[in-house]
This record gives structure tokens, sequence and C-alpha cells, in this order.
């Protein structure tokens, strides 16, 4: 009898069909495992950086404008930390304004609650993310995403795994983590999903989507915006935000607006004057909060303090990042605002 010396080429054919099928298995199971890890790192480097902005506050009774504060100033030793495994930007300088979590990071005010929200993290795969609150609390989220609807002049958009700007296109989406900048002559519109809440940004602006969270069961419906520079008009659906759960707020780097059911502008500038400042280094820095409410009404945090602006109000908020532990308003137009210390 003749000795067989292989296969024959149905087998290899199916040996090799068997070969793929289990790489095809084994592949996204790795994938979805590694992905795991890298969420439940995520999650514990989150929850270790509330702890730190706790003990930042502790000892200067205010939160950090930046996260890569908490690096700077001594209260985290490994700036990994401030990174999310998941991050694809490599690339990124430790002295960008948008490097790591400050990306989705929220300086909140002194007067508000450990429940507030402080930021969280977008990098992981699908729409779901993760939060993170003031006490420690860090919980899966679902997150939502907004649409550029307008956009004439200079305008650029700075995807979140991006460290670079591209060209804005009208009908593009904007998700969390992802910021808009506009330059001399530049506007946009940004319209959000299920509601008719909208954002005019006007010239010469910087404006980061931080958090869209869209979870009805749980978190509720919230909108949080960073405005680093520049002028914006929202428009607030007021149909969508009477729920005590929902939120629609805009943090500047020293004014945490929130509102329901309102249209305001608001606009963020730095004035540098000549002259010796408390470190005497021969410069004065404010940075200036300015907020003008158009019908409906603002409740703005300052420094431990809760404002609540009504139609036809406008305030504006002056301090020095050095001196940001002091309450420093000024006030413009009429002042016959109620000053809340209790919130709504």
């Amino acid at each position: 009898m003749a000795r067989r010396r292989g296969l024959t080429l149905v087998e290899v054919l199916i040996v090799m069909s068997i070969v793929a099928i289990l790489i095809a298995i084994g592949v996204p199971t790795v994938r979805a495992l590694r992905e795991s890890a890298r969420r439940h790192a995520c999650g514990q480097q989150l929850r270790r950086i509330a702890l730190k902005l706790r003990e930042y506050y502790e000892q200067k009774r205010r939160y950090p404008l930046s996260l890569r504060d908490l690096y700077s100033q001594g209260f985290v030793q490994e700036v990994s930390l401030l990174r999310c495994p998941s991050d694809p930007r490599r690339e990124a300088n430790f002295d960008d304004p948008f490097y790591g979590y400050d990306l989705f990071y929220a300086s909140r005010d002194p007067s508000e609650s450990k429940d507030a929200l402080a930021g969280g993290c977008a990098f992981h795969s699908g729409d779901r993310g993760l939060v993170v609150f003031l006490d420690g609390t860090v919980e899966e989220a679902r997150f939502d995403k907004a649409k550029l609807t307008s956009a004439t002049g200079q305008v650029e958009v700075r995807p979140r795994e991006k460290v670079e700007w591209v060209p804005a296109e009208v009908g593009m989406e904007l998700r969390p983590g992802d910021a808009i900048r506009t330059g001399p002559g530049g506007r946009a519109e940004i319209a959000f999903f299920g509601e008719t809440s909208k954002i005019e940004v006007l010239e010469d602006t910087i404006l980061v989507i931080k958090l869209l969270l869209r979870d009805p069961d749980t978190l509720g419906l919230r909108r949080l915006l960073g405005l680093l520079n520049g002028s914006i008009w929202c428009d607030v659906d007021d149909n969508v935000y009477t729920e005590e759960n929902n939120s629609f707020e805009v943090v500047t780097p020293s004014v945490v607006a929130g509102v329901r059911g309102t249209r305001f502008y608001i606009s963020v500038t730095n004035e540098i004057l000549l002259g010796k400042d408390i470190d005497g280094d021969g410069r004065k820095e404010s940075i200036i909060t300015y907020i003008y409410v158009s019908h409906g009404r603002v409740l703005a945090k300052f420094k431990g303090r809760r404002i609540r602006l009504r139609a036809q109000k406008g305030l504006l908020f002056k301090l020095r990042p050095k001196e940001r532990f002091k309450f420093r308003a000024g006030w413009e137009g009429d002042e016959d605002h109620e000053d809340d210390e209790n919130g709504d």
C-alpha cells in the first residue's frame, strides 16, 4: 500500500479556513481585551486625578485652570497620569493646552458641590466613554455629537485625536474633545442633535466641545463647553434643560456659566497693562469674562459666589490668575442683579 506523504488540496483548504476563522475570532477578542484594560486604567487615573484636584483645592481654595498645573506644581509626580492610555496623540507636547485629559477638563468654581462634573475621557471605542466628578466618582456615559451647520471666513477644527488644525467643512460632526477656531472675520454655527440649541462662534475665538452626554437613564443630558478666548452667542432650547439632571454649561478660565432656556453672549479676553504687579514682574495681566443675557437667565459661578443674571443684564468679571483665590468683579450695565448664594 502506498504511503501518504502530505495533505490533499482539500485538506489544506480546510485547515486554512479553520485558521482564518480562528484569527477572525481571536483578533477582535484580543483587541477588546486590550481596550477593556485601557478603559479600566483610564478610570483609575481619573479617580486619582479627582483626588489630586481635591488636594489642590484644600491647599489653594480653588481648582487649577489646567490639569497640567497638578504636575507643574508638584501635586502629580508622573505626567503619564494626565493622559489616557488610549489617547492616540503620541506626539502631543506637554505645553499644548489640549494635552491629555485637559481636552475634557472643566475648572470648577469653589461654590460647586463635590458631585459637579469635572471631566472625563472620550478616547474609547464607540459612543461610550468615562466621566469623572469632583468627589472621585467615575461612571460610564453615552456621548453625543454636535454638527457644524455654518462656516464663513477662516474656520478650523482640531479633531480630538490630532494635534493639527484642519479646515472646517459645513456638515461635519463635532464630538467631545473636538475644538473649533475662527480667525479674523471668521464665524461658525454649531447645532446639537435632538434639540434646537445652537452656538454662534464669532471671530478670533477658540471653543472646545468638552463633554456632550445623552444618557437619560442615569446622567441625563449635559453639554459642557470650554471657551478659551473670543466670543460666542448661545441659544439654549428652553424645552430641554428643565429637568434636574440636564445642564448646559460654558466654562471660561474664570467663570462657570449655567443656563436653562436662554440666549446669552459670553466673551473672554486677556488684558495686559504696564506696571508692577503683586510679584513685581513689570506687568499686570487680567482675564476678563463678560456675560450679557438677551433673554432667560444665567447662573454665573465666580470665585465662590453664585450670581444670577436676568434678561437685559450684563456683567464683567475681571481677575488676575495669580489672585484667583480672591473675589474681584466689576459690573457693567444695570446693577440690579441677584447675588444668589444658594443657587436656584
